[in-house]
Formats: C-alpha cells, structure tokens, sequence
C-alpha cells in the first residue's frame, strides 16, 4: 500500500527513474562543503584515502550536481523537495529523542508543529502571494 502510495504520481518508468536520480543527486550536492569542512576542523583524522587538489573536484562535483538537480525539471523537483520536507519532522522526533534526550510526546508534538507551520508558509508563500501578485496588476492595468 505504502508502494502504491508513492508511486500514484510517478506513471511511468522514465518518471520514477527521474524522481529517483533528482533526489540522490539532490543529497550529493552537500559533498563538496562537507568534504571541505572536514579538511578544516579535523584535520588529523583517520583517511585511508586522501584526495587530491580537494577543494577544485569538491567544487565541481558540487556545481556538477547541482546544475543535474537543475536540469531535472520543475516537475520532478518539486515532489523531492516535498519529500525531503515531509520527512525532516520524523528525523527531528528520531533526534530530539535519542541525541537530546527529549521525551518521545514532545518530539512528536514538534514534528507536528513543523508539518502545520510548512504547510502554513507554503499556502502563503504560494497561493496568496501569487494571487496578491496577480490582483496588483490586474489593477495597474485597469487605471492605465
């Protein structure tokens, strides 16, 4: 059920392939300034690998994946990034929990809280600003 669930807007192969591959690019896009950051605040670290002129391949790996994360269209995007927004509330419930030593009830409430909040910015940010947007210049046309 929770397949089907998932897979209802995607109708086809090509659009599952390109949900998929928009959002594991989507995660590779962070691996440059990690790579980078960690050069700087653990400098002594463990690396059985050590990567040449690291700042220039991080760098263009980010650009790289960034520019494929742009190319995949809107449509593709826009179910990623509503994805990732869904599913950061069961990750902040998991962290408040184990890593903050929260109780369960209060890491559910503020997941909770997150979700109504993004809806909330989502329907202004969308739906009222653009309706506001297009109401400006319906008058601006009418006084001319």
């Amino acid at each position: 059920m929770l397949g089907l669930l998932f897979l209802l807007p995607f109708p086809t192969w090509f659009a599952i392939s390109s949900f998929i591959t928009t959002t594991t690019v989507f995660t590779y896009i962070i691996s440059g300034p990690s790579l980078m950051t960690l050069r700087r605040t653990a400098p002594n670290a463990n690396r059985p690998i050590k990567l040449p002129a690291a700042s220039v391949i991080g760098a263009i790996a980010t650009i790289a994946a960034f520019l494929i994360v742009y190319w995949s269209t809107f449509y593709y995007l826009w179910f990623a990034i509503a994805l990732i927004l869904a599913g950061l509330p069961l990750f902040y419930m998991y962290t408040m929990v184990n890593r903050y030593g929260a109780s369960r009830v209060v890491g559910i409430i503020s997941g909770i809280v997150y979700w109504v909040v993004l809806i909330v910015a989502t329907y202004y940010l969308i739906y009222l600003l653009r309706s506001a947007h297009w109401l400006a210049r319906l008058n601006t046309s009418h006084n001319a």
